[in-house]
């Protein structure tokens, strides 16, 4: 999964700030983006799955030089409405001492479309 990321959205990514345990990024999830292929169909929307998993890779990508990590525990996950392709995102991601993470997903409208706490080990 994390060789997809790297291929299909790693040159995508924007950094808009960033400091030693935040850093804010702009998004736009292609429509060629495999995972959402099937899920759903004529309607195709990001996976919350993809969502965890694209928030962890940021998180080693950022924080923990690509060291391979996986998800230890998810303490919070809100997905308050659906990512379509290409829809423009703000994602701001914050790291603790403890290796707890929390990404925040904004959509186009401003408005949080996730939220998310987990910690990696």
């Amino acid at each position: 999964m994390m060789e997809m990321f790297e291929h299909h959205i790693s040159k995508l990514i924007h950094v808009t700030r960033q400091t030693d345990d935040s850093v804010d990024l702009s998004l736009e999830i292609p429509r060629t983006f495999p995972y959402f292929e099937g899920h759903f169909h004529n309607q195709p929307i990001l996976p919350a799955s993809i969502a965890l998993e694209l928030s962890a890779w940021l998180a080693t990508r950022f924080f923990l030089d690509g060291k391979n990590t996986t998800i230890m525990q998810v303490s919070r996950s809100k997905f308050n409405r659906s990512i379509p392709p290409m829809e423009q995102l703000q994602i701001s991601l914050a790291a603790s001492k403890n290796g707890t993470f929390r990404s925040r997903w904004l959509g186009a409208d401003g408005a949080v479309a996730i939220d998310l706490r987990f910690t990696l080990g």
